[in-house]
């Protein structure tokens, strides 16, 4: 699958990554050759799950996700007391979902932007976290507010228009362009499967859309040989 990847998208392939788990956990496909980078908005998932059980979650937690407003995600993070103290509840709900390798990033490493959207998190360690996720009684009213994710960001993964999807983006470090990337859970001959993919686009953003709507449709073409799992 890697080569047929590399084969129909040509040099999009070279600036872009996509892993796929089968729902409930399995092994990985990875296709593309750029697999990490940080999270940006992608992380807002797996904070809402951590803090579902504080004051005030429902109005921050349907902000932070169907929006993606980082102020909500804010006060959801510091609602897990912040810095190294929240780092580590996340963390936890990430390893709990399947993924015990990723390190959520607890403090500013680049203003402005916040410390946990500069996570890095490789696609296939997202992808196992959506899996789990999606299955776990904790998160599924997270995954019901990604379902409701607002028209003008259901691109790339919203293509599935019921998929709970959760987008994340932002400006490279270096040389311009933006780094774009989705994670969600799709339908497939057999199952669902968990979903995350990402780009470097040196256009910006709008670029790296359009990218991740190519990707999604080279996605669609292929649902009857990705791995199907169900909870």
């Amino acid at each position: 699958m890697a080569q047929r990847y590399a084969r129909d998208l040509g040099q999009l392939a070279t600036r872009s990554g996509i892993a796929i788990v089968p729902l409930g956990g399995g092994p990985a496909v990875v296709v593309g050759e750029q697999t990490s980078g940080v999270a940006w908005s992608t992380i807002k998932v797996p904070i809402a799950v951590a803090a579902r059980q504080q004051q005030g979650w429902e109005s921050r937690a349907r902000a932070a996700i169907t929006v993606s407003d980082n102020n909500a995600a804010l006060a959801l993070w510091a609602s897990l007391g912040a810095g190294a103290a929240a780092a580590d509840r996340v963390q936890a709900v990430l390893a709990a979902a399947g993924d015990p390798d990723t390190k959520v990033q607890p403090t500013v490493v680049r203003a402005p932007f916040t410390p946990f959207g500069q996570t890095q998190w490789t696609v296939p360690a997202q992808a196992q976290a959506m899996s789990g996720l999606a299955c776990q009684p904790a998160a599924q009213e997270t995954v019901g507010l990604m379902r409701q994710v607002v028209s003008g960001q259901r691109w790339g993964l919203g293509r599935w228009q019921k998929a709970p999807i959760k987008g994340g983006w932002g400006p490279l470090e270096s040389g311009g362009g933006y780094l774009v990337r989705q994670m969600g859970v799709i339908p497939v001959n057999g199952g669902e499967a968990a979903v995350a993919m990402l780009v470097r686009a040196p256009g910006g953003f709008e670029a790296g859309v359009a990218d991740l709507n190519r990707m999604a449709v080279w996605l669609a073409d292929q649902t009857k040989e990705l791995p199907a799992g169900r909870c």
